[in-house]
């Protein structure tokens, strides 16, 4: 360092000597105190990395590479690497979705075979023409099993309903006015609880004044045997058992004696009753 006065000129000249042998010790160490050179885009090699917005360093940090290291903050690379990680993850995801979805399909597949008993393909759904499947159920009253044997050779009224279905509740009067018009005939009728509680169904026959024996389906092989859409649903079996009519949503007074006496005039074709609300 040159030591001067109080002389602006000779601080200033002592100054630029300074300067210049600054710059003469850092060439002969051969610029190791020079910055380094920005190194070049991971991607392109041809020109610094771009910089990343505080959003994608935010993203960055704390993401692992291939490697399983800890991705630099801030890092292109690390983007990079990052991304191929999140792919071969989303892939991953892909996979294990399709095997649960498939796991799912066999679990039903499973489930419905348990609950019938046999594939359900080998069950024939009960349209009008085919015989009544048989079953045999617990009464909801707890006063045994009901079979439908019971019922061989004479005119059977089958209702499926349920406690929270409303329609059921508006066709009931209906119902309960002709059971009591043919209770001591060779007419019968059935009542099959469809997807609801023991407890409920037991509570709506009561409160509703159904006195015929009432059933229920607990696993729903009988609704699925009959082939049930949704209730209420009415069929008519007539004395040889087969499947004469079929009614579908509230059924009314009218209807109701019309099939039922229907089938006791013919009971071998039930003709009478394809013209009628009942199909």
């Amino acid at each position: 360092m040159v030591l001067v006065g109080d002389d602006p000129r000779a601080r200033h000249s002592a100054r630029v000597v300074d300067l210049a042998r600054r710059r003469d010790r850092r060439r002969r160490r051969g610029d190791r105190g020079a910055p380094a050179a920005a190194p070049a885009c991971c991607c392109c090699r041809s020109a610094p990395c771009p910089p990343l917005s505080p959003r994608r360093r935010h993203d960055l940090a704390g993401r692992t590479d291939s490697t399983g290291g800890s991705l630099p903050r801030g890092s292109f690379g690390g983007h990079v690497a990052a991304r191929r990680h999140a792919s071969r993850r989303r892939g991953t995801v892909s996979r294990v979705l399709r095997a649960a979805v498939v796991i799912a399909l066999a679990s039903l597949v499973v489930v419905l075979v348990l609950a019938f008993r046999r594939a359900p393909t080998d069950i024939k759904t009960g349209t009008v023409g085919r015989p009544a499947a048989a079953f045999t159920l617990q009464q909801l009253d707890g006063a045994g099993t009901w079979s439908s044997s019971n019922a061989q050779g004479k005119v059977v009224v089958v209702n499926f309903f349920a406690s929270w279905c409303l329609p059921c509740k508006e066709e009931n009067p209906a119902l309960v006015r002709v059971y009591e018009r043919y209770r001591a005939s060779d007419v019968v009728f059935v009542g099959v609880l469809y997807q609801d509680s023991r407890d409920s169904g037991l509570r709506y026959v009561r409160d509703n004044g159904v006195v015929w024996p009432t059933m229920s389906d607990d696993d729903g092989r009988v609704a699925f045997s009959y082939g049930v859409f949704g209730i209420p649903e009415t069929f008519f079996v007539g004395s040889d058992g087969v499947i004469a009519g079929r009614h579908i949503g509230p059924i009314d007074e009218t209807t109701l004696v019309r099939g039922i006496e229907c089938l006791r005039s013919t009971p071998a074709t039930g003709d009478c009753l394809r013209p009628s609300a009942a199909r």
